[in-house]
């Protein structure tokens, strides 16, 4: 009910476009640039000329905006009808169109065919799941491990994290073979794909709570802003948009609905503030030969065959004795130099 009554009040005091949006949370980028939003328990969507424009509204909580990609349509989650399930909206407008029946399915990933990877359940019992595009459903691996925030390339290429004592480990799924560790931090959260699927971006908590980048193969990690914010990669790959996470709940008791308005927490988060920072420089890039300088092989030999000859000259036909020899000498310099 406080939910409910905060939403209402805050869609009455918020224009239908806007320049600044404060208060945002999980960003992420269409293929066009377009940039989609929650806030407020609303999804926004900033075009391209850079104005925000609602895309839901309502009393209830609409979270973890992922586009499609082609760029038409955003799959999130929201509890607009029983707890959270996934739910698809096109930005031309419409009613969302459910997806999951739920009760508790949230952080979406679209694959560029169509099936959305999400996470079935709470915390420690959060599970990667798939729908696939003619509906049907099943887990995608068989962990023990908490797992959260799937992720998927524009190249097809699938991360998601699981989490044991605190400690996150990213793992990337390959074409063949067992999925890859890459990167073991405390709070790693939020997994986001480069343009190009060489690299990803994340947020840890430790040693402080920053945005990292790291190769797909995990063989370096590139501290790219110490501000504790969820990362999204700019089509173009050069830009990263960062938006500030909300501080850590310190009252935490390991049950995500032990408060009456945990939803109204999760609506109306505080911070929320947004910055763009440079993508880091991969380690080698624009790495190229050095031609040498060029070489005159005539003169070279010619240089070498005086150093010989001088040497000779010295060792054996220096003295008063080697006169009628060094004559000999000298004319094979002459002739074959």
């Amino acid at each position: 009910m406080i939910a409910c009554v905060l939403a209402l009040a805050v869609l009455l005091q918020v224009p239908g476009d806007s320049t600044a949006l404060a208060g945002a949370r999980n960003p992420a980028y269409a293929p066009n640039g377009q940039v989609a939003v929650s806030r407020h328990g609303n999804l926004w969507v900033r075009q391209t000329d850079g104005r925000w424009t609602a895309l839901t509204r309502g009393s209830f909580v609409d979270r973890e905006p992922a586009w499609t990609a082609h760029g038409d349509s955003v799959v999130f989650s929201s509890n607009r009808d029983d707890g959270f399930s996934l739910w698809v909206v096109g930005t031309a407008g419409g009613d969302p169109v459910r997806l999951t029946n739920g009760p508790a399915d949230g952080e979406p990933a679209v694959a560029p065919d169509g099936r959305v990877y999400f996470i079935r359940g709470l915390t420690t019992v959060g599970r990667l799941w798939v729908r696939n595009a003619d509906g049907t459903e099943h887990r995608v691996t068989d962990n023990a491990d908490a797992e959260s925030w799937p992720a998927v390339s524009r190249q097809g290429t699938l991360a998601y994290v699981t989490t044991r004592d605190d400690t996150g480990h990213l793992h990337v799924r390959g074409d063949a073979g067992p999925d890859r560790t890459i990167v073991n931090a405390r709070g790693l959260a939020g997994p986001a794909w480069s343009p190009d699927g060489s690299r990803l971006a994340y947020t840890a908590s430790a040693p402080r709570a920053s945005v990292y980048v790291t190769s797909v193969d995990g063989a370096y990690t590139t501290l790219v802003s110490s501000e504790n914010a969820e990362a999204a990669w700019n089509p173009d790959g050069a830009h990263l948009l960062l938006v500030e996470r909300p501080p850590p709940d310190v009252a935490y008791n390991g049950d995500p609905n032990r408060l009456g308005d945990r939803d109204a927490y999760d609506a109306f988060p505080p911070g929320g503030r947004m910055w763009t920072v440079d993508a880091p420089v991969p380690p080698d890039a624009g790495l190229a030969p050095v031609p040498p300088a060029p070489v005159n092989r005539a003169e070279r030999n010619a240089e070498t065959f005086d150093r010989f000859f001088a040497r000779q000259t010295a060792l054996y036909y220096s003295g008063s004795s080697a006169a009628a020899r060094r004559t000999q000498w000298d004319a094979l310099r002459s002739r074959f130099r």
